[in-house]
C-alpha cells in the first residue's frame, strides 16, 4: 500500500514538473517573440540623420585707384567702401569677407540647411537688413524617387560664379556676377533621374529678393547636364515682374548659360553668357566672362579672367552716377593662389576695369579727375572646415 502511494506521488510530481516545464517553454517563446517584436520595431523606425557643422572664414586687404569719396556718414565708415565689388568691399584696411557657420542634415526623406554669416559680404549685399546675418535657411522633403521639394531662403540658382570665394578660382567677382541675384526666397522642385542630368523649377518672391515687392510670384529654371567628369553644361533662368507694387508692372526674362571644361588635371576653363530683356526697356542686356585656371602643383595655381558687360539702359546695373544709363565695358583679372592645405588658401589678385569713356566716368583717379578706369588689388586668406 505504501509502495502504491509512493508510485502515485512520483507520478504526481512528474506531472507537476512536466507542466512547469511546458509552461516555462511557452513563457520563453512568448518572451522571445516579444523581444523580436521590439527589435523589429526598433529596426523599422525612421533613423534620425546627424547634424553636420561646417565653418568658413575669409579675410582680406583691398586697394584700388579710385579716389572717389562717398558722402560722409555719421561714423564715416562709408568712405572706405568700394562699389562694383561684393568681395573685398572695404579698401585700405584689413577686414572680413565672411565668418560663417553652417548646420545641415541630409536623410533619406528630408534635408535642411541653415547658415549664419557675418562680414562685409552681407554688409554690401543683403537686403532688407533684418536678414543681414542669415545667408541660408531652408528645408526639403522627398516626394518620390529622385524628386525633392525644398522651401525657404537660398543662395541664388543663377550663374556660374559662387558668392563665396572658396568655390571660385578667383575671389573678385566679375561684373556679370555682380548684377545677378546673390540670394532668393521661395520653393523649388528638383528632379535628378540620373547622375548626368538635373532639372529644377523655382517659385520665387522676385529677382534676388527675400521679401516680395509685389503680389506676382516669379519663376526660375535650372537645366544641368554633366555627361562626364570633363564637361558640365547648365542653363539657369528667371521670368517675372521685377517692379514694386506702386510701379507699372513689367516682364523680365533672364537667361544664363554656363560651361565648365576640365581640359586636363591641371587646366580648367569656365565660360558664362547672360542675356536679359525687359518689357519696359527697349534694350537687351548681355554680359559674360571666361576664366582659365592652371594648377602647377596641388598647392600652386594661377587664374585669369576676361569679362564684359553691356547694359545701355541700366536694366540691371543701376548706379547713382549713371542717371538713365548703365554699365558698359570690361575688365581683366589675374590671380595666384597657394593652398597650404586642401581646405585653405592664400590669394593675391589684380584687376583692371575699362568702362565706357563717355558714359561711365564713375571713378576719380589719383589726380582728382573723373575716370572710367580702375585698378584694384586684393590679398585674401581663407579656411573652411
Amino acid at each position: 500500500m505504501k509502495k502504491k502511494h509512493q508510485n502515485i506521488s512520483k507520478t504526481l510530481l512528474a506531472s507537476i514538473l512536466l507542466s512547469s516545464f511546458i509552461g516555462f517553454e511557452a513563457k520563453s517563446e512568448e518572451i522571445t517573440e516579444t523581444t523580436e517584436t521590439i527589435v523589429v520595431s526598433a529596426n523599422t523606425a525612421p533613423a534620425i540623420a546627424p547634424i553636420k557643422l561646417e565653418g568658413y572664414i575669409d579675410t582680406y586687404y583691398a586697394y584700388d585707384t579710385d579716389a572717389s569719396v562717398l558722402p560722409k556718414s555719421i561714423d564715416k565708415r562709408s568712405q572706405n567702401t568700394r562699389p562694383l565689388n561684393a568681395i573685398g568691399f572695404r579698401k585700405n584696411e584689413f577686414n572680413l569677407n565672411t565668418a560663417q557657420l553652417t548646420a545641415s542634415t541630409n536623410a533619406d526623406w528630408y534635408r535642411g540647411k541653415m547658415t549664419i554669416a557675418y562680414g562685409t559680404i552681407p554688409q554690401q549685399s543683403w537686403l532688407p537688413t533684418d536678414y543681414l546675418s542669415l545667408q541660408e535657411a531652408n528645408i526639403g522633403f522627398k516626394l518620390h524617387e529622385n524628386l525633392w521639394l525644398d522651401s525657404g531662403i537660398f543662395l541664388t540658382h543663377i550663374g556660374g560664379e559662387s558668392l563665396l570665394p572658396k568655390n571660385n578660382p578667383l575671389s573678385l567677382l566679375s561684373l556679370t556676377t555682380m548684377f545677378e541675384p546673390f540670394y532668393q526666397a521661395g520653393a523649388k522642385l528638383s528632379y535628378k533621374p540620373t547622375e548626368q542630368f538635373e532639372v529644377q523649377l523655382h517659385a520665387l518672391n522676385g529677382y534676388g529678393l527675400i521679401e516680395a515687392t509685389n503680389q506676382l510670384p516669379s519663376a526660375g529654371l535650372v537645366l544641368a547636364y554633366t555627361p562626364n567628369s570633363t564637361i558640365n553644361v547648365f542653363y539657369t533662368g528667371y521670368a517675372g515682374n521685377p517692379k514694386a507694387s506702386n510701379e507699372p508692372a513689367a516682364f523680365r526674362l533672364f537667361n544664363d548659360i554656363n560651361l565648365i571644361y576640365n581640359a586636363t588635371d591641371k587646366l580648367s576653363v569656365r565660360a558664362q553668357l547672360d542675356v536679359a530683356s525687359q518689357s519696359d526697356i527697349q534694350s537687351i542686356y548681355h554680359s559674360g566672362f571666361v576664366t582659365a585656371r592652371y594648377a602647377f602643383t596641388p598647392s600652386w595655381s594661377v587664374s585669369a579672367r576676361g569679362e564684359y558687360i553691356v547694359d545701355e539702359k541700366g536694366m540691371l546695373s543701376v548706379y547713382p552716377n549713371l542717371k538713365d544709363a548703365g554699365l558698359m565695358g570690361g575688365g581683366f583679372t589675374l590671380g595666384g593662389e597657394y593652398k597650404p592645405t586642401e581646405n585653405s588658401y592664400v590669394r593675391l589678385e589684380g584687376r583692371q576695369l575699362f568702362l565706357d569713356a563717355t558714359k561711365n566716368k564713375i571713378f576719380t583717379d589719383l589726380a582728382g579727375v573723373a575716370s572710367s578706369t580702375r585698378f584694384e588689388l586684393l590679398a585674401s586668406t581663407g579656411l573652411y572646415f
